[in-house]
């Protein structure tokens, strides 16, 4: 059912035969709350983008350029050179390389 009703939403629109008599389906949103709506996504993906460093060397670099995590911190991973959130209020200390020894 949701599928006719789309793909009858979707002709309507390309066809552009929609008139202001037509049936809702749009659920009864105006066309503020999606222009609202759509704001909201546009935002999220602005904040989606914007990310760590691309390459870290420390824990600051990561804290300084991330966007904060809720009751946590921003750590570097120092032998990969990539930021990841840590559910604690201090990042762990790095591991050290075992090497080939």
């Amino acid at each position: 059912m949701k599928a006719t009703l789309l793909s009858c939403a979707l002709l309507l629109a390309l066809t552009n035969c929609a008139t202001s008599g037509d049936t809702d389906l749009d659920g009864g949103e105006t066309d503020a709350a999606i222009k609202q709506d759509a704001a909201k996504v546009d935002a999220a993906k602005e904040a989606a983008t914007s990310q760590c460093v691309p390459s870290c060397t420390t824990d600051d670099e990561c804290s300084n350029s991330c966007p904060e995590v809720p009751n946590g911190v921003n750590c570097c991973d120092t032998s990969t050179g990539i930021c990841y959130a840590y559910s604690s209020s201090v990042c762990p200390a790095p591991v050290q390389d075992a090497g080939f020894d």
